[in-house]
């Protein structure tokens, strides 16, 4: 009887410990990861990921009650004897046996729909934990597309500045040379054709900048500026 009670109490302290487990993000090493990598982890707490790994979470709470579910069912009954407790009437009765008895009650069925159901939920808690893997990946995915695409359109738009500044040049002499008559109109046309479309690439760019820029902040869930200077600190600190 004591040794059953010892081990139920030895199952419910294990379920307790595991109960209090939770799912850890991927950290971020400042001397060896890049800028991207960085925002990589802070995007590992994104409200989508975050979500999947609570339901996660749930199931394999579920799970592991329902793996220890058999305790509820099972009833233990039990009695001492009178004569054990009365003296005299046991000196009358030396013949009678036991001093104390108990009862287990298992339902007969009870083993295999628990078994059944514990294998469902360990199925959910697994569907679950690969569900949370794939949102990492895919947030991670995101990022990084969307970072690579926002440094090539800054380098971009840096040359274009310098594009546009060329142009300018020529537009202005152009445009001098036409108030002149030195140059046709249909060539101070052109000029400016060419000026106006390399206005509008610059434009462009930045709104492919700006553009990229949110949808990091969302996976990231702050200002990208801020994000880069917090990581570039950490990186100065780490040395």
């Amino acid at each position: 009887m004591k040794k059953l009670i010892a081990s139920i109490s030895s199952c419910l302290l294990l379920y307790g410990a595991h109960a209090q487990q939770t799912y850890e993000t991927t950290t971020f090493n400042v001397t060896v990861d890049s800028m991207a990598e960085g925002l990589v982890s802070l995007a590992m707490n994104n409200p989508r990921i975050r979500y999947n790994a609570d339901l996660a979470e749930q199931f394999n709470q579920l799970y592991r009650k329902s793996k220890i579910s058999w305790l509820n069912a099972i009833t233990i009954q039990g009695n001492l004897n009178e004569y054990s407790i009365n003296e005299n009437a046991a000196t009358k009765a030396e013949n009678l046996y036991p001093k104390y008895n108990f009862g287990l009650n298992i339902p007969l069925g009870f083993p295999w729909v628990t078994s059944r159901q514990t294998k469902s939920d360990y199925a959910k808690s697994q569907a679950m934990l690969e569900e949370v893997e794939t949102e990492r990946r895919n947030v991670r995915k995101e990022v990084l597309i969307n970072y690579h695409d926002y440094i090539m359109n800054k380098r971009l738009l840096e040359l274009q500045e310098q594009v546009i500044s060329d142009w300018h040049i020529i537009y202005l002499k152009t445009e001098e040379k036409f108030r002149k008559g030195q140059v046709t109109l249909e060539s101070f046309y052109g000029t400016t054709r060419i000026y106006n479309d390399e206005l509008n690439k610059e434009v462009v760019l930045t709104a492919s900048i700006n553009n990229s820029a949110a949808e990091i902040e969302d996976l990231i869930g702050m200002n990208l500026g801020d994000a880069i200077q917090m990581i570039n600190d950490h990186k100065v600190s780490a040395r």
